[in-house]
């Protein structure tokens, strides 16, 4: 592998009207698990706290749009002891005018979507969708975790992450499945679940003996980005040692990956959200999570060698 796609700069993410105690708001995003385009703002979202933020790249300047919350807790940790009940918040893209955030689908749990046009966000139930997905094997391998969306060519194009625990019978399976947006937009309107219409399983390869696995997508003009991360995660639900991270231009061929540097050496960062820069072609901002909910998660300004 020896392309780079070089950080440039990092910026902290903290919220711009800090930490809120009757809103369960921390001061900083505890995570960052997706990333999309929003007009001139980046949309991020967080996978164990329920608040989209809302971020200008110019200056880092980070607002919240807290997420429907029953009981009104929005922080989910296993110090807490409510990791299980997060609706884990994996990918997100800018359609139609409106934000939609896909949950992971690992659990019952995480089978629901996020809706949000600018005004007040809602949850959209999607156990249907979810169980497509699962039951398409070469899509979802051994456990389904969606982790990465982009829309490309009048498609919704989604990506399973294959870290899950692998089975006798199935492999953990990375892959990349398209759907066209006539169908979706059927479906956001009280429709029947979108079908796949293709599906790639693909092999992404090892960063120092560690096997890259999806963790994002964005597209522009010349076709998909893809991000990845090397993470000796166990299965889809539980964190592992993570070598670093890598993106690539997508082809159902297979994809060159570059990895990510932080100055003259490899970074070890868990990358987990990409958007394209379209007003500075070879550049992208990414979103890297610290696995650590007392440590604030980074925006990257990454120059790329695609």
């Amino acid at each position: 592998m020896s392309d780079r796609a070089q950080i440039l700069r990092r910026t902290p993410l903290w919220y711009h009207r800090g930490a809120e105690r009757a809103i369960d708001r921390p001061a900083h995003l505890r995570a960052a698990s997706g990333l999309t385009r929003w007009g001139d703002q980046l949309v991020v979202v967080q996978d164990d706290a329920l608040f989209l933020a809302l971020l200008d790249p110019a200056t880092g300047r980070c607002d919240d749009v807290p997420l429907p919350s029953a009981d009104g807790v929005r922080t989910f940790d296993t110090a807490r002891g409510n990791k299980s009940a997060k609706p884990d918040l994996e990918s997100v893209v800018a359609c139609d005018g409106e934000i939609l955030a896909f949950g992971s689908g690992s659990s019952p749990q995480r089978e629901r979507i996020l809706r949000w046009s600018g005004g007040e966000p809602r949850w959209w139930p999607a156990p249907g969708l979810y169980a497509l997905l699962r039951e398409t094997r070469n899509f979802a391998g051994s456990e389904l975790n969606v982790e990465g969306a982009a829309v490309w060519r009048d498609h919704l194009w989604l990506f399973n992450r294959g870290n899950g625990a692998p089975t006798v019978q199935t492999p953990a399976i990375d892959a990349v499945a398209c759907m066209p947006l006539t169908a979706v937009r059927q479906w956001l309107a009280g429709g029947p679940p979108p079908a796949l219409t293709e599906v790639w399983p693909m092999d992404l390869g090892v960063l120092d003996g560690v096997r890259l696995t999806f963790t994002d997508a964005d597209a522009d003009a010349d076709g998909l980005v893809c991000l990845a991360a090397a993470e000796a995660s166990p299965n889809a639900i539980d964190d592992g040692a993570v070598m670093g991270s890598a993106i690539a231009r997508w082809r159902p061929t297979g994809a060159v990956w570059a990895r990510l540097w932080d100055g003259d050496a490899p970074a070890r960062d868990k990358a987990e959200g990409i958007a394209l820069d379209p007003t500075r072609p070879g550049h992208a901002w990414v979103v890297v999570d610290p696995d650590d909910p007392d440590r604030p998660a980074e925006l990257l300004d990454v120059a790329l060698p695609m």
